[in-house]
């Protein structure tokens, strides 16, 4: 079960620590393609987040299932997975998380076997972008730490341990 406390955890990780804002920039600086969905992106990192600590797995369908199908409807109205009113809603669709995972892959890949055509400059860049937004997750993390420890430690998923 998903607990509004998992899902305030994941958006201070993701949007209070600002990495959201850095991919999103780093991802518009790119020439490739439209404009990136701020919220669906959001709801990508913030359902991969949940759908790792509830179901130890992080495809992009069980993200859909987590944000569609284990949140209550007052939890989807509020991270605006549904919208609308109780009568009338649309809910996120599968497509446009994949949409989301093609963007960031078209505008941020940087790896000889991933793109082989980029420039070094742009290759660096769209590095520097990845390095900045893990960056921003990994300080945002150690803030929320005891300062009073001289030893951290972190498990697979990334989360405090």
């Amino acid at each position: 079960m998903i607990t509004n406390g998992m899902i305030k955890r994941a958006e201070y990780l993701l949007l209070d620590s600002g990495a959201i804002s850095i991919l999103e920039e780093g991802m518009l600086r790119s020439t490739k393609g439209r404009k990136s969905n701020r919220k669906d992106l959001e709801l990508l990192f913030i359902g991969m987040l949940l759908s790792i600590q509830d179901r130890h797995c992080a495809t992009i369908k069980s993200i859909h299932q987590v944000l569609t199908e284990d949140l209550t409807l007052d939890q989807q109205l509020h991270l605006g997975v549904a919208t609308g009113n109780y009568d009338d809603q649309k809910m996120l669709k599968l497509s446009a998380l994949y949409n989301q995972v093609r963007k960031i892959n078209n505008c941020l890949a940087y790896g000889f076997g991933s793109r082989l055509k980029l420039n070094e400059y742009e290759r660096e860049r769209r590095r520097q972008v990845v390095v900045a937004f893990s960056n921003a997750l990994n300080d945002c993390v150690l803030a929320a730490l005891p300062v009073d420890h001289t030893t951290l430690a972190v498990d697979g998923s990334g989360h405090w341990a």
